[in-house]
């Protein structure tokens, strides 16, 4: 009964939370262009992987610009030199199970395009390393400024840093001393040392094949809150930009391929929805998810969620009910309603 009670279908529960945690939670709602709830929404929190939809415009962009082509070939062998084992739960070897059994291996080299689906629908974080790497920081970093999100961070490659607590960590330094440490670095050093360490993944000086990352929660809850962060705005900016075709037309119709997956995974979504394009991210502390919707009457929608500082059980419980809060939010105008009344 006290698990009944406690993990239910209860989509107001995601109010709650909300309500109960401003510090620490932002929600962005649109309809149809307009802004219907923006609760702390102008907020920088911790993105997790959902900063790969910025990575993904600039691929789009380069793409139409004929920097780089889809369909050019990529060794896996390249892609392995990012990949850590036991830490991006499963998804990059997911990824290459599904690519197996689509055929989309030949000669040990998959397309590029592959890559950056497996970066988005599968958020492998080795494709996404090997593509900020490739498409270069400077050039996201200056997209991100083109597109006037104005409180999104600088990206840096987000798989390195993981090395970042072993390299700076000397001989019989203790966690406290080591967290201190890690706490002590401004963020342009943390993110010019994640880039020399993706250097050194790159080369093979860092052999990510042969390492085995154990770090305890309070040195993984130090990487987590310096992950690249960004506002619900920004995202729900950038939202829009994919759901209006505003982005030129082979930019546009590549970031529709990538971020549409849900359409082409469940087949049920075409009985309600025109579209649909989502990317969340998570740590053991944070839980966000950004979408964007069209229903088959031509009403859009942007959803951005972001959650941080999670415990399990805040974790756990946003997890369950989220579907159903999404779910709600887009079939009932009541509901919304009842949303933009209890945060507004």
């Amino acid at each position: 009964i006290a698990a009944f009670a406690l993990f239910r279908d209860n989509p107001d529960y995601i109010i709650k939370h909300l309500k109960e945690n401003p510090q620490t939670s932002s929600f962005y709602l649109a309809e149809n262009g307009e802004p219907v709830v923006t609760y702390q929404s102008t907020i920088t929190r911790p993105l997790a992987s959902t900063v790969k939809i910025l990575i993904a415009i600039e691929y789009a962009m380069q793409v139409e610009e004929n920097i780089i082509q889809k369909d050019s070939k990529v060794s896996l062998d390249e892609l392995n030199r990012f990949y850590i084992k036991n830490t991006d739960g499963g998804a990059h070897e997911a990824w290459l199970d599904a690519i197996k059994r689509d055929g989309g291996i030949e000669n040990n080299e998959v397309s590029l395009h592959d890559v950056a689906k497996g970066m988005i629908t599968y958020s492998s974080n080795a494709n996404t390393e090997y593509l900020i790497n490739l498409l270069g920081i400077d050039a996201i970093n200056k997209r991100k400024l083109a597109l006037g999100l104005a409180q999104h961070e600088d990206v840096y490659p987000i798989v390195s840093a993981l090395f970042i607590p072993e390299f700076i960590k000397k001989d019989g330094m203790s966690e406290k001393e080591l967290i201190n440490a890690l706490n002590d670095m401004s963020m342009e050093q943390y993110r010019t040392l994640a880039q020399s360490l993706s250097l050194k993944m790159q080369t093979g000086e860092i052999d990510a094949s042969e390492t085995t990352l154990k770090s305890s929660p309070a040195v993984q809850r130090v990487w987590s809150d310096r992950l690249i962060g960004a506002s619900a705005n920004d995202y729900g900016k950038l939202l829009a930009l994919i759901s209006n075709d505003e982005l030129p037309s082979v930019a546009a119709e590549t970031m529709r391929d990538l971020m549409e997956w849900p359409m082409q995974l469940n087949k049920d979504n075409h009985k309600r929805y025109e579209h649909i394009g989502a990317k969340g991210g998570s740590t053991m502390f944070v839980l966000n998810d950004a979408m964007y919707v069209e229903n088959l009457k031509g009403d859009k929608y942007e959803i951005v969620l972001l959650f941080d500082d999670l415990n399990f059980i805040e974790r756990l419980l946003l997890n369950t009910n989220w579907n159903s809060f999404e779910s709600k939010l887009l079939s009932s105008a009541e509901y919304r309603d009842k949303v933009r009344d209890e945060l507004n």
